[in-house]
């Protein structure tokens, strides 16, 4: 009698929770790592629709500057053509004497030219500027985002190597509750019950002893 209640007690001594506590630890582990990931994706994504749209709005950006330089070069061009057809026209040997005023218009319409001139020239460069930070940028997000894809799946393969390597599995929650829930009630079945319990414990014994 004293046999079976030492053996009995043996068995009582069994924690579920000390079985499972570093599986449950991994479990936890790896479901905070995956949320963390992905608000990690969510982040990224929503940082490559920024970007998509920061293209779309330098797209329109260029071809409303495209638009602007060719009308402001159709209107020189235009304007070119008219004073040299007008020169044409003029007779060549006639001596013109230019009045204050008409020396004034000719030093205003320079001036004009040298202007247009100007934006045509800084609009190119903001162009070539604008379509270079555009690229830049995209390539960085694109290999940022490539790269944190890359460490996430890595440090999920990791953690499951590990897993494997200590002998464990994932189990899920409702199976790891499901096996305390009957462990605990073996427990119980054994302490009301200990003389019935024996065959149950010697062969408990014999299967861990394999």
């Amino acid at each position: 009698m004293k046999e079976e209640k030492l053996q009995s007690e043996e068995f009582d001594e069994v924690d579920p929770s000390q079985l499972f506590e570093k599986l449950i630890t991994k479990m936890d582990v790896l479901s905070d790592l995956l949320n963390k990931n992905e608000q990690l994706t969510q982040v990224i994504t929503h940082y490559n629709d920024d970007l998509l749209r920061l293209k779309s709005a330098f797209h329109q950006t260029i071809s409303q500057l495209e638009v602007g330089m060719n009308k402001v070069t159709s209107i020189f061009e235009k304007e070119v053509k008219s004073r040299q057809e007008l020169f044409e026209k003029s007779p060549k040997l006639i001596q013109v004497d230019w009045s204050d005023e008409a020396i004034q218009l000719q030093k205003k319409y320079e001036q004009k030219n040298g202007f247009y001139e100007k934006i045509v020239r800084y609009s190119v460069i903001l162009s070539l500027i604008s379509m270079v930070i555009m690229f830049t940028t995209f390539y960085v997000a694109k290999s940022w985002y490539d790269q944190s894809i890359r460490t996430k799946e890595e440090i999920r393969s990791d953690l499951l190597h590990e897993i494997h390597e200590d002998g464990k599995v994932i189990l899920p929650n409702s199976y790891v509750s499901e096996l305390e829930q009957n462990t605990d009630l073996i427990n119980k079945w054994i302490k009301a019950n200990p003389k019935d319990a024996t065959p149950f414990i010697k062969f408990k014994q014999g299967y861990d002893a394999k």
